[in-house]
């Protein structure tokens, strides 16, 4: 995944890192059950270290699909504690960023969005965001 670059114009200070993705599953498209465990992590940029820092901790994350024709189940878990790393720096960063997507989306000024390497209104609505 790309790191979140926000629309004015700062530089990227999250990136979201998913690694060893492994799926088992088993049956038809009708009837379909297995897991898929990935480890994730979300990093983020100290500007004063100049450097990248965990703002989660690497963790081994785990989806269990059971899916009937009528039914889907999905359950969520990790195999350790989820631990996070707020600092001072990283929630003065999140406070500071612009989320109105619509209120620029109504600008008109389309050169407000970075070049396709950060996350954009249009990418989000897509997933309900």
């Amino acid at each position: 995944l790309k790191a979140y670059k926000s629309h004015l114009g700062s530089p990227e200070f999250l990136d979201f890192c998913l690694s060893e993705l492994k799926g088992r599953y088993e049956g038809c498209m009708s009837a379909l059950s297995g897991e898929t465990t990935a480890q994730f992590s979300v990093n983020f940029y100290n500007a004063d270290a100049a450097d990248w820092e965990y703002s989660m901790e690497p963790v081994e994350l785990i989806v269990e699909l059971d899916q009937m024709p009528n039914e889907l189940m999905l359950n969520f878990s990790a195999k350790s504690m989820i631990q996070f790393n707020l600092t001072g720096l990283l929630l003065r960063e999140l406070a500071d960023m612009k989320f109105d997507f619509n209120q620029d989306r109504r600008t008109g000024d389309k050169n407000l969005y970075d070049d396709g390497l950060g996350l954009k209104p249009s990418a989000l609505s897509t997933v309900g965001l």
